[in-house]
């Protein structure tokens, strides 16, 4: 009867040497040598299910919305998570981590809303900066439809409120959100007229509006 050396992959199976002469000579040699056979096989049909450079599917460069060519988009990626970082960073300065004694104020400046179950209490870092994010992630996607200025209206909205800016009731829509859907983005007097602290002009706020915009402003 013929030798046959057989090479297995996963569940299917080829029968390496087909030749008579070939398994012939095979089946007359010494165990050693077969044993060498056998390794010599293998190790060609390693090599022959292994993928060449040519066959490996090559992923086409895209564009985003900007006009710049990316792989992947991983760049404009990287740029609106460091920007959100940046924006979180921003706030936590100006914010800074409040303690009960200013109540219903918690972490980075949330406040305490009806039905929310906030313990009395000062929160760790940790959980300011979930509650943060958590918070700001929310706003942006509430001005999603301004798309690239979400990111500074949700900042924007995180320190005076979504009303002041979408209106509210009596509280007309604010002049700054007027401007944008009109495509007009002279908005800088807009955004740093949210500067004042009881009707008046706060220098503190003001400082705060012109880091956020000069930060945040897509241009």
């Amino acid at each position: 009867m013929s030798e046959k050396l057989i090479l297995k992959t996963g569940s299917d199976s080829e029968s390496c040497f087909q030749s008579p002469l070939l398994t012939s000579f095979v089946a007359g040699a010494p165990s050693i040598m077969k044993r060498l056979l056998f390794s010599i096989v293998v190790l060609m049909g390693v090599l022959g299910m292994m993928p060449s450079k040519t066959s490996l599917p090559v992923m086409a460069p895209t564009k985003t919305e900007s006009g710049l060519t990316t792989d992947f988009n991983i760049v404009a990626e990287e740029d609106d998570d460091d920007a959100f970082e940046r924006a979180v960073e921003l706030i936590k300065k100006y914010e800074t981590l409040h303690t009960v004694a200013h109540w219903p104020y918690i972490g980075y400046g949330h406040r305490v809303k009806k039905g929310e179950s906030f313990a009395r209490r000062n929160l760790s870092e940790k959980e300011a900066d979930e509650l943060l994010r958590k918070d700001l992630k929310e706003y942006v996607a509430l001005f999603s439809d301004y798309e690239e200025d979400a990111l500074m209206l949700g900042v924007l909205a995180y320190s005076v409120g979504p009303y002041r800016l979408l209106g509210a009731g009596k509280r007309a829509k604010s002049e700054l959100l007027k401007k944008l859907e009109n495509g007009n983005r002279d908005i800088r007097n807009e955004y740093l007229a949210f500067s004042k602290y009881r009707g008046r002009h706060h220098k503190g706020l003001h400082k705060r509006r012109t880091e956020e915009f000069e930060m945040l402003y897509a241009g």
